[in-house]
C-alpha cells in the first residue's frame, strides 16, 4: 500500500473517534432511559396485578361496577410501557453495535499505522542508500526536507506534552469547582460546617492546580501566557479565608441572608479560568493536527523524491 493511500486511511481516525464518542454518549442516555422505563413498566404492571388479585383496589372497582373498564385501561397502559421499554432496549442494542463496529475499524487502523511507520522507515533507509546518486539540487532538497521533518516532529512532541499537562490542569480545576459547587449548596441549606469543609477541600485541591499550572506554563509558555492574567487572583494569594470574610461582612451589613451565600468570587474566577483553559487546549489540539498534516506532506515529498531515483 502506498504512503499516500495509508495517510488517507489514517486520516479517518479523528472522524471515527468523534463518531464513537457520540455513540457512547447515546448508549449512556439510552441506558438511563431504559432504567426509568423499566421502573415505569413494572409500576404499570403492578396496577394490572392489583386489579386481577384480591386487593382493596380490586374490591372497590368491583363494587363500583368499573373493574373491567379499569382493568382494560391498566392493561393498555402496561402494554404501552412495555413496548416503549422494549423499543429503547432495541435502540440501546443498536447503539452498542455501532460502538463495536467503530472500535473494530479503529483497531484496524492500528495495523495501518504500523504499516505506515514501517514504510516511512524503509523510505528513509532507501533515501540514505541512493543519496550519493542525487543531483546537487535534489541533495539540497533532501537536506531541507529532513530538517523540516525533524522540526515538525519536535513540535509534535512539544505540543503533545503541553496537551498532557494542560488536560491534567483542566481536571484539577474542575475538582476545585466541584468543591465550590458543593460549598455553595451547603451554604444555601445553612449547613455551615459542611460548607467550611468543602471550602477547605477546595483550598487543598487548588494547591494541585497551582503546581500543575506551573508545569503547564513551562511546557507551553506561549499558550500559558494567555491564562496568566486570569490566574493572578490565585497566584497573588487571594485566599478562600478572605472570601469567607467578605461573605460574613456582607451578611452583617444585611446585603443578603447567609442561606443565600454562593461563594461567588472564587467560583466565578475558577470557572472563568477553566473556560479560558478549554479554549487554549482547543488551540493546542488544532496546532498539533496542523503539524501532523505538515509532516505527512513532507513525507509524501520524500516519497516522490525516492520514486524519481528508483525509476533510474
Amino acid at each position: 500500500m502506498e504512503l499516500q493511500e495509508l495517510q488517507t486511511k489514517l486520516g479517518k481516525r479523528a472522524d471515527l473517534e468523534a463518531e464513537r464518542d457520540a455513540w457512547l454518549q447515546k448508549c449512556t442516555e439510552l441506558e438511563q432511559r431504559s432504567y426509568r422505563e423499566k421502573l415505569n413498566m413494572e409500576y404499570e404492571q403492578s396496577d394490572v396485578e392489583a386489579l386481577e388479585g384480591k386487593t382493596l383496589k380490586a374490591f372497590l372497582y368491583t363494587a363500583l361496577g368499573k373493574k373491567e373498564e379499569r382493568l382494560e385501561q391498566e392493561e393498555q397502559e402496561a402494554d404501552e410501557a412495555k413496548l416503549q421499554y422494549e423499543a429503547t432496549l432495541g435502540e440501546f442494542a443498536d447503539a452498542q453495535k455501532q460502538v463495536k463496529r467503530i472500535e473494530a475499524e479503529l483497531r484496524a487502523l492500528k495495523k495501518a499505522e504500523q504499516d505506515y511507520q514501517s514504510l516511512v522507515k524503509e523510505q528513509a533507509e532507501h533515501l540514505k542508500a541512493i543519496e550519493p546518486l542525487l543531483s546537487d539540487a535534489d541533495a539540497l532538497s533532501l537536506s531541507s526536507l529532513r530538517k523540516e521533518l525533524e522540526e515538525e516532529r519536535c513540535k509534535q512532541e512539544h505540543l503533545e506534552h503541553a496537551l498532557e499537562e494542560g488536560n491534567k490542569l483542566a481536571k484539577y480545576a474542575e475538582n476545585v469547582m466541584e468543591s465550590l459547587r458543593n460549598a455553595r449548596e451547603e451554604a444555601k441549606h445553612d449547613r455551615y460546617m459542611a460548607r467550611d469543609e468543602e471550602l477547605n477541600e477546595a483550598q487543598e485541591r487548588f494547591k494541585l492546580v497551582q503546581i500543575q499550572f506551573q508545569r503547564f506554563y513551562e511546557a507551553m509558555p506561549g499558550a500559558a501566557m494567555r491564562l496568566s492574567v486570569d490566574f493572578q487572583f490565585k497566584v497573588k494569594g487571594v485566599s478562600f479565608d478572605e472570601q469567607q470574610s467578605v461573605l460574613e461582612n456582607a451578611y452583617q451589613a444585611g446585603q443578603y441572608p447567609m442561606n443565600d451565600v454562593n461563594v461567588g468570587y472564587p467560583w466565578l474566577k475558577t470557572e472563568a479560568f477553566a473556560s479560558k483553559l478549554h479554549v487554549v487546549l482547543g488551540d493546542l489540539d488544532e496546532a498539533l493536527e496542523l503539524t501532523k498534516r505538515k509532516q505527512s506532506q513532507l513525507e509524501i515529498r520524500l516519497s516522490e523524491l525516492l520514486q524519481k531515483y528508483q525509476a533510474m
